[in-house]
């Protein structure tokens, strides 16, 4: 955290190397989380770079009392909220089926692979559905790993309406799931 701190002061006094610091730093986690949210490589791009102009233009904002992931994460929501705002979709994002998995090579069944790779495109379509809050509070808990306390920071709630957001998600995975015979 004070190293955090440090950083931070040094960009606001204008040093690059700093901000180059914090952009390595922090890179990797927010694609992961924008492609989660997007499951489209170009978007998950061009959502980080703004991630990253925004954060160099309001580092001046940022509130020692978060920490710096937290305060980068409420701006990947932001920025992915506008981005959907600008490109005029509507609160669902369409499927494009360019989120690249890996799957367990250690199995050598074949079949349950293929198995795998079925359930887990159709678990992502369905998440591709979820209204925005949903989806971004699931990824958040889920694939980032953040607290309920946390992820209420990134969204401005409550923990306690965090955690509702995450679990009214997983039940409506669920439930689609069953639906759809899985």
């Amino acid at each position: 955290m004070e190293e955090e701190k440090l950083l931070v002061k040094n960009v606001m006094d204008g040093d690059m190397d700093s901000f180059s610091i914090i952009v390595n730093k922090y890179q990797d986690r927010l694609y992961r989380f924008l492609l989660g949210l997007t499951f489209c490589r170009e978007d998950a791009e061009e959502i980080l770079q703004d991630v990253f102009i925004r954060v160099y233009n309001y580092i001046n904002r940022y509130n020692v009392k978060w920490s710096l992931s937290t305060w980068m994460h409420k701006i990947a929501v932001n920025s992915f909220k506008d981005f959907y705002k600008r490109k005029k979709k509507s609160s669902f994002i369409e499927y494009c089926g360019d989120f690249n998995i890996c799957y367990a090579k250690h199995d050598s069944s074949l079949e349950l692979n293929y198995e795998s790779k079925e359930l887990y495109e159709e678990v992502n379509k369905i998440i591709c559905g979820l209204k925005q809050d949903y989806r971004v509070s699931l990824v958040l808990k889920c694939v980032q790993g953040f607290t309920y306390e946390e992820i209420g920071n990134i969204l401005g709630i409550s923990s306690v309406n965090a955690k509702i957001r995450v679990n009214r998600a997983r039940q409506k995975i669920y439930e689609e799931l069953r639906k759809r015979g899985g």
